[in-house]
């Protein structure tokens, strides 16, 4: 078992606590932990309390192509979203705290956008995303989408190492 703790963002990385979770991992995966969610009640909506989102990253270890992308829906204002990938439907209403599996993306430049779900007029992401044949990636949708948001919203482009661990 091992705890997690959450510190503020400080230059010398000495913030402190807002928040720890207890977690249980299997020896020798590999995991991705994600932040999300308000701390405090006066944040608004005060319903989608601060988490640790914890995904195994199981698939997406290469091969010569497609890509492997999954997504991981983080924005604590956003509502359930549909994702589009070269104009077609991938996910479709993914609610906060979602992590998709790995899907398999052919590689190069990707049209990608993000939709209110259900209602693909209500973009609130649209672009290229480039992705490697072989590789893994996360896309974390992120910030807020509310006017004056502290973290405006935006899809983050993670590359994901899901090489297994050495035994040491």
């Amino acid at each position: 078992e091992y705890t997690v703790q959450i510190r503020g963002d400080t230059e010398s990385n000495d913030g402190d606590v807002v928040a720890d979770f207890d977690l249980d991992l299997a020896g020798g995966g590999v995991y991705t932990a994600f932040a999300a969610g308000y701390l405090t009640p006066d944040d608004d909506p005060a319903d989608t309390p601060f988490d640790l989102i914890v995904a195994q990253d199981a698939g997406g270890d290469g091969g010569a192509d497609p890509a492997n992308v999954r997504v991981a829906h983080l924005s604590p204002d956003a509502p359930n979203v549909d994702v589009y990938v070269d104009g077609d439907a991938v996910l479709e209403d993914v609610p906060l705290g979602a992590v998709s599996d790995y899907l398999d993306v052919p590689a190069g430049s990707r049209a990608v956008e993000i939709t209110a779900a259900g209602d693909p007029d209500a973009s609130v992401f649209a672009g290229d995303v480039d992705v490697a044949a072989g590789n893994a990636y996360t896309v974390a949708a992120a910030g807020e989408l509310a006017d004056g948001a502290d973290q405006p919203f935006e899809p983050l482009i993670l590359a994901d190492d899901n090489a297994t661990p050495d035994a040491d």
